[in-house]
């Protein structure tokens, strides 16, 4: 549930690129030098393959977009040898004790096994050692630390640095990569040349020009590896540089259905539109409701997260806002632990009158089984196509909400002009950037990259949020989005607290179709990062 990469430069991890922004470094003040406080560690379940095999898994994924076929290849053939060995029924322990060895140099991150042990209702950065999933201390970039420039010598084009090599002691033709001291650059190189110092582990490394001295030197893959994999795609072939085209995806036909309060299998009858057309307010806070009352817009969008359940179901004061002029989006997070309980939950808010949801899992579509209720498909669910919207169709939904990182192209090629009006289109929000499910209890809120933006850390019923200081909004817009067919908007305010005043400012921009001062685009109009077609 990452919008960072695409936020920064159209490069949508949700669609197959990143630029790794959780990687980077970042500080929390002027006297902080820096930490790595959202790059999380590597997942690794070797030695849980024999448990996952007796439950009956038969396949296992291995992630390698933006990986070497070196690093491909190493944690292939460790994971191999342990499922021959499960296969055979022979020499399991020896097996996953080889496996382990061989992935040491698969030059990766610190490793975990996350939430397999059910260890998810405990705080990200408070878990015992072994459960850990962040270390700001740790470097964000794969590879197996050298050391820091000491010495160095030549001049450019030729230079060399003195580097104590503890790790591992390279040869040329080993490949590096070197981090700037405040994380400002990052280059992967190959050694041209390595020659032993005085000292026990040192050694002269040829560096590239633009590092110096205190710079970090990572191994990331070593020559003599190549031989364990034959090559298969011969070099100069261009295979392996080829990029998707541009050509356009069959066209999917299929007609919009009502959206009513329905029963699953049960014939649609005549209604009146339960969503009216206008613009929407979300937020996740009680207190910000009243704050949205001030100026009351067409209905209000509510996350549905645990301090907004238990406010809900205990005892409270009536809300500004009654069930009926109420929509509840569901957490995009749903585990199997969750279900029953949050199905009960379910049942009991629409007794209470909310009938209409926005699921932002395809688990929620299950919980919601035979009730009368208004369904939107949420952002999270991802409406990037015709295909991806004619399945959501197929599953009774007949509302949508537009991906928070798409842009005016792909939505209007999304969608048909006489489909528009069952979109809800966001012209403001703070899009959460990273959404992890578990708490960064750093200390911090506040959190700065090497260009001085600001980012916001909110931590809240049992969820961890990064969001930029700076809004995505396209007000302005507005009009030109219901000449083309679009009449369903929302202003979103579910990520910071809602501020009155801005609030006001976001409406009255709204009404009066003006630009809002200090905010961002996000992809609207430069789109998605497109590569140039290699030939």
């Amino acid at each position: 549930l990452c919008l960072f990469s695409s936020f920064l430069g159209g490069k949508s991890a949700n669609r197959g690129m990143c630029t790794q922004a959780c990687r980077r470094m970042y500080r929390t003040d002027e006297n902080d030098t820096g930490g790595y406080y959202f790059s999380p560690f590597d997942l690794q379940l070797l030695s849980k393959a024999p448990l996952l095999a007796a439950a009956g898994i038969n396949a296992l994924k291995i992630e390698g977009r933006m990986k070497s076929a070196e690093y491909v290849g190493t944690v292939v053939r460790a994971y191999r040898k342990v499922i021959d060995s499960i296969k055979d029924n022979s020499g399991i322990e020896k097996a996953t004790a080889e496996a382990n060895t061989i992935l040491q140099g698969d030059f990766a991150r610190k490793k975990t096994t996350y939430y397999f042990d059910d260890t998810h209702n405990a705080s990200s950065v408070d878990r015992a050692a072994e459960e850990a999933i962040f270390d700001p201390a740790s470097d964000g970039g794969t590879g197996i630390r050298l050391g820091v420039i000491k010495k160095v010598r030549g001049a450019p084009g030729g230079k060399e640095g003195l580097v104590d090599c503890t790790a591992y002691t390279p040869q040329a033709a080993d490949s590096i990569r070197l981090h700037k001291a405040d994380d400002s650059l990052r280059v992967s190189f190959k050694l041209t040349s390595v020659e032993k110092a005085g000292a026990a582990n040192s050694c002269w490394l040829s560096i590239p020009d633009g590092f110096d001295l205190t710079d970090c030197v990572y191994i990331i893959q070593i020559k003599n590896n190549s031989r364990h994999y034959a090559q298969f795609i011969k070099s100069g072939s261009g295979y392996s540089k080829r990029q998707p085209g541009h050509e356009r995806a069959p066209f999917v036909q299929y007609q919009f259905k009502k959206s009513s309060p329905v029963k699953q299998g049960a014939p649609r009858k005549k209604f009146l539109e339960p969503f009216k057309e206008g613009i929407y307010t979300a937020v996740s806070r009680i207190e910000d409701m009243y704050t949205a009352q001030s100026i009351r817009t067409q209905g209000l969008i509510l996350s549905l997260n645990n301090k907004i359940i238990k406010q809900l179901t205990g005892e409270r004061k009536p809300l500004p806002f009654k069930p009926q002029e109420t929509i509840l989006s569901l957490d995009p997070y749903c585990t199997q632990n969750d279900e029953d309980l949050l199905c009960t939950l379910l049942h009991k808010f629409i007794e209470n009158g909310y009938n209409r949801f926005i699921v932002n899992n395809l688990s929620h579509l299950p919980l919601l089984k035979n009730t009368e209720t208004h369904l939107i498909a949420g952002p999270y669910l991802y409406t990037f196509n015709r295909f991806s919207a004619a399945f959501l169709q197929d599953a009774n939904l007949s509302y949508f909400v537009s991906p928070f990182e798409n842009n005016r192209q792909n939505l209007e090629r999304t969608w048909e002009t006489g489909e528009r009006n069952n979109i809800f289109v966001p012209v403001f929000a703070y899009p959460p950037l990273f959404k992890i499910s578990g708490e960064l209890n750093y200390g911090a809120k506040k959190f700065y990259d090497k260009n001085d933006e600001q980012f916001r850390l909110i931590n809240e019923s049992g969820r961890a949020a990064v969001f930029a200081e700076i809004a995505f909004s396209i007000v302005d817009k507005i009009p030109f989005l219901k000449q083309a067919g679009f009449k369903h908007f929302i202003i979103d305010f579910s990520g910071p607290p809602l501020n009155k005043q801005d609030y006001k400012a976001v409406i009255s921009g709204a009404e009066n179709a003006q630009p809002l001062a200090g905010t961002s685009r996000f992809n609207w109009k430069n789109g998605f990062f497109e590569p140039e077609e290699k030939k």
